[in-house]
């Protein structure tokens, strides 16, 4: 019995710390590339600031990051705060797609109608909010060169458009 228990116990000291590399160092295949528009927005990885008509006096910041072992793309609208919203950007069916987590407590998905060099427009799919309530209906986001990103989320109320909200954006360096 002792005998046993000595094996046991020296077996799994020597395999235990090969299993653990094996863990460590397990390579996960990688993500297929993504839709060109993704890919795109892969590019807007970083952190980005920029002054907002509903906040002219202090900086509104905005962070990308690539995520989902590169399936994804997530945006963060004013981190850390208590109005932060995620946006996650992901393909479906080969098509770019985003779900917008709103301050509104709501999450509204958007599909891809639009892609333009510089310009893609997204608009809701019906039926990820109710149609009357107050909800984040479009988005348009240009990138005139790699370092400047205009956001317009375009919110609607009781079936109709509200509201343009416009973040003018400027990537952070260093």
């Amino acid at each position: 019995m002792i005998k046993t228990l000595t094996a046991v116990c020296l077996a799994s000291m020597l395999v235990t710390p090969a299993l653990r590399a094996g863990e460590m160092n397990h390579e996960h295949p990688a993500a297929p590339k993504g839709s060109a528009e993704l890919e795109r927005l892969k590019g807007l990885a970083g952190t980005w600031e920029g002054k907002t008509e509903k906040n002219k006096e202090g900086m509104t910041v905005v962070t990308y990051a690539i995520t989902g072992g590169g399936s994804a793309v997530e945006e963060k609208i004013m981190p850390g705060t208590p109005m932060e919203m995620t946006t996650v950007y992901y393909d479906e069916g080969g098509k770019l797609a985003m779900t917008h987590y709103c301050s509104l407590g709501n999450h509204p998905s958007m599909k891809l109608m639009k892609s333009e060099p510089a310009k893609l427009e997204f608009s809701l799919v019906d039926g990820t909010v109710p149609a009357q309530s107050m909800h984040m209906h479009q988005l348009a986001i240009s990138t005139p060169d790699a370092d400047h990103l205009t956001a317009d989320w375009t919110l609607f109320d009781k079936g109709a458009k509200k509201d343009v909200h416009s973040f003018a954006l400027t990537r952070k360096k260093g």
